[in-house]
């Protein structure tokens, strides 16, 4: 495993005030073996990535990312304004009022080329 994913996942953990102890709980393995993991002492399979990240809840990829400090940054504005969730409902909402817009649109469309 990269050094760089090993040390993303030290960084969120510790930017998420997570302890060694809480991950190992979470993950269902000793803390020793979790410090190992850490330090770079032993191989992580990807179902084990898979689950720290879910611990860690991040995507998976941003394991894998080069700048975690923006992206870090990024999703802590995100949870401090609350914001998060309800941009996504109201992209949802929007998206499904432009839906049925078209849908409206494409029928009127084909009322028109009736005549032509």
């Amino acid at each position: 495993m990269t050094s760089r994913v090993i040390k993303n996942i030290r960084t969120i953990r510790i930017e998420k005030n997570y302890s060694q102890e809480y991950m190992s709980l979470e993950l269902k393995i000793s803390q020793s073996y979790y410090g190992r993991i850490e330090n770079g002492k032993c191989k992580l399979d990807l179902k084990l990535l898979f689950r720290i990240a879910d611990v860690l809840e991040i995507n998976f990829e941003n394991l894998f990312k080069e700048d975690l400090k923006v992206l870090i940054k990024e999703e802590k504005m995100l949870k401090k304004s609350g914001l998060s969730q309800k941009l996504v409902d109201q992209y949802e909402l929007r998206i499904s009022d432009l839906k049925q817009e078209i849908n409206e649109l494409k029928e009127k469309l084909k009322r028109f080329e009736r005549f032509f």
